[in-house]
């Protein structure tokens, strides 16, 4: 695993966690309801060519009943009715624990870190301002690229909070860094 502070297979919160269990539990089953749906395609495909040759005219499939065939497609579809609805009640189920197990957390409270400003920040006159920050060589950078919002969102780590009486903030000054 990495290091960085972005980290998808490491979640920095206890919600965070607790959804990404979730996210994993859900992704196992979903992943093996796709396998035996695709081996059974597998098997029909196998089966159908083994009747007769492909393309041929002259070998018409029987349609009449066999009730011993009729008896096997019968439980072959109870049991992936049943199996099926096993695995919906079983997520059911873990996402009604997930979601109680993030009811009972604490409050948030945001991690935080104190660093010096790596660069001079000019904020707006008379504005209560969020500016994005990266955090590198232990200093935080404003991570803010003009008109790419969602861009410097995706590049930083944390955000810093600038006073609406403030203008500027200086290079070297410590700032409080929230941490996403």
């Amino acid at each position: 695993m990495s290091d960085a502070l972005h980290n998808v297979q490491a979640p920095m919160g206890p919600q965070a966690s607790a959804l990404f269990d979730l996210w994993t539990i859900m992704l196992i089953v979903c992943a093996l309801v796709f396998v035996l749906v695709m081996a059974a395609v597998v098997v029909a495909m196998w089966r159908a060519r083994r009747g007769g040759r492909a393309g041929s005219l002259a070998t018409l499939p029987d349609m009449a009943p066999h009730p011993r065939r009729d008896k096997a497609v019968r439980r072959a579809v109870g049991w992936a009715t049943a199996v099926s609805t096993v695995l919906l009640v079983g997520l059911l189920f873990a996402s009604f624990l997930t979601d109680r197990a993030i009811a009972r957390l604490p409050s948030y409270a945001p991690h935080t870190l104190r660093l010096p400003l790596g660069r001079r920040i000019v904020s707006a006159a008379n504005r209560h301002q969020f500016y994005t920050v990266r955090l590198q060589d232990g200093a935080a950078y404003p991570a803010f690229k003009g008109s790419g919002d969602i861009t410097s969102l995706s590049m930083a780590d944390g955000y810093i909070e600038i006073p609406a009486d403030q203008s500027t903030v200086e290079e070297g000054s410590n700032v409080t860094v929230t941490l996403f």
